[in-house]
């Protein structure tokens, strides 16, 4: 499995775009094409990939900022949590940036499966930054917007939820084996055993 990181948007706070492909056929996605789509492009053609799908953990714009022009230019599904039974309107999120957004062409439902080729990841709902927010679990890997190394998601923004968030993190994350490898939507990446026992926000 290839996975490159590409930090895009503000150099202050950037966010982690992530590409994802199968070494043998160079097919994969996209997760979170947050600005930026020019670098995204360029690093799709430079490691010869074709992106078959983007993803996004949720709906804030530093998440999804690039998608109108990276979904034209790969002709990629588009896929997104199924917002239509959580009682927060997440369209608040969107409105602002409509220019941005398109609607999804697959809605996700926690326990559905991904699969490219021999790729395949579970979604798990794992609200609490962002009551849409999700984490995309499987090969050993884990790309999330709830758990940070040393930090957790911030819930301090509209729609944030800091029990859910604990919930997630306690219930869905640290429930996966110690070696996971933990791809956080911002900051560096870490391990589910590193984050269980040195993150000061979860102990």
């Amino acid at each position: 499995m290839i996975i490159e990181t590409i930090a895009v948007g503000f150099p202050a706070f950037p966010t982690n775009c992530y590409i994802v492909s199968s070494e043998v056929t160079r097919q994969g996605m996209i997760i979170d094409p947050g600005a930026n789509p020019e670098v995204i492009m360029n690093t799709l053609k430079q490691l010869d990939i074709k992106a078959l799908l983007i993803v996004i953990t949720h709906r804030h714009v530093d998440h999804f900022g690039a998608l109108r022009v990276v979904k034209t230019e790969t002709g990629a599904e588009f896929a997104a949590f199924d917002t239509a039974n959580i009682s927060w309107r997440t369209d608040a999120l969107l409105r602002p940036f409509l220019s941005f957004w398109l609607p999804p062409d697959r809605l996700l439902k926690d326990g559905d499966t991904i699969d490219i080729d021999e790729l395949h990841f579970s979604v798990l709902h794992t609200p609490g930054h962002s009551p849409d927010g999700i984490s995309l679990f499987g090969h050993g890997v884990v790309f999330t917007c709830v758990l940070r190394k040393d930090r957790i998601g911030k819930t301090d923004i509209p729609g944030g939820n800091y029990k859910q968030l604990m919930n997630s993190i306690n219930n869905k994350l640290l429930t996966l084996p110690d070696d996971t490898v933990v791809y956080p939507d911002h900051g560096s990446q870490t391990t589910i055993g590193q984050e269980r026992k040195n993150n000061p926000l979860i102990r």
